[in-house]
């Protein structure tokens, strides 16, 4: 999971888009399925205010 994040924090970074991630991360539809999910639930918002 550590390294999920790890892409999304780089494509909110870099501005990158997704299929044209580096091949040392994990593969794109991975990291996109994990982000979809966790902005559907509001994962964000709730780390967000928690940071």
């Amino acid at each position: 999971m550590r390294e999920i994040w790890n892409v999304i924090f780089y494509i909110v970074k870099t501005d990158c888009q997704w299929r044209m991630l580096p091949s040392s991360f994990a593969p794109w539809e991975l990291v996109h399925y994990y982000y979809r999910k966790w902005s559907s639930l509001g994962e964000f918002d709730l780390l967000l205010n928690n940071l």
